[in-house]
């Protein structure tokens, strides 16, 4: 099972708060990290990007930051090149959420009308 939610902790978490070995969120704390502040010890993806070695962002710190060398490792990383093809579909991610609480509240519907009869 993946761990997502607001928060999310796990090996692969995804979240607003994502804590995970890799981790994709608007605040994603990792090995590899991806989302809006990213923060990670290998390799980092986001708006704001601090890590260790490798980070692509509109804010990145890191030994290779927004250059080439950085550049190719995003292009060769699986997480980072599945992170971006689920990026360009995120609205489709609320049926992480969506679906699982729509089952939810049919469930309680059908309970309270076994418990009414």
């Amino acid at each position: 099972m993946i761990p997502r939610g607001g928060g999310a902790i796990g090996l692969f978490a995804i979240g607003g708060l994502a804590l995970g070995v890799w981790s994709f969120g608007g605040t994603a704390i990792g090995w590899q990290a991806f989302g809006g502040f990213a923060l990670a010890w290998d390799a980092a993806f986001g708006g704001v990007a601090l890590v260790h070695d490798f980070a692509l962002g509109a804010m990145a710190q890191a030994a290779q930051a927004n250059d080439e060398i950085a550049t190719q490792f995003f292009q060769t990383a699986s997480f980072f090149k599945t992170a971006v093809a689920v990026s360009r579909y995120i609205g489709w991610l609320n049926l992480l959420w969506i679906v699982p609480l729509i089952a939810w509240w049919r469930a309680l519907k059908q309970h309270a009308s076994f418990i009414a009869d």
